[in-house]
């Protein structure tokens, strides 16, 4: 299948090239040396953002979306309302609102954070823990 690719980063030192489609769905890395393509993921909307660390790990990906097919290992995916998320994860380290957004994170503890738009979620970054 041919593929349109899209958002190039990258590795630190750099030997490898990640990128994802023009819609965001999937990761993949080129290594300049092998010269072989391999996929890392291919859910939809995971190259949305993400984030590669120094020994060439995707460490950070975001999903978002009115709702979605992927959750998080506690259950919550988008759609999900505020309350439930507080209920499955507790009191939030960090909170920031403006107007109807809410941004909370988990970010020392559970490595993800949340972003509500009028109480349902919108937003969810989960990262890989050092």
């Amino acid at each position: 299948t041919a593929h349109i690719w899209s958002n190039p980063k990258f590795s630190p030192d750099g030997k490898t090239i990640y990128f994802t489609t023009y819609d965001y769905q999937g990761i993949w890395s080129y290594s300049l040396i092998s010269r072989k393509l391999r996929t890392i993921t291919d859910d939809p909307r995971s190259g949305y953002e993400f984030t590669i660390s120094p020994d060439k790990r995707v460490v950070q990906i975001r999903e978002t979306g009115y709702s979605g097919a992927y959750g998080t290992a506690r259950g919550i995916k988008l759609g999900t309302k505020y309350s439930q998320v507080i209920a499955r994860y507790g009191y939030q380290e960090n909170t920031t609102i403006a107007g109807s957004i809410i941004n909370i994170d988990y970010k020392d503890t559970l490595h993800c954070g949340f972003q509500f738009l009028d109480q349902k979620l919108v937003g969810i970054i989960v990262a890989a823990p050092d």
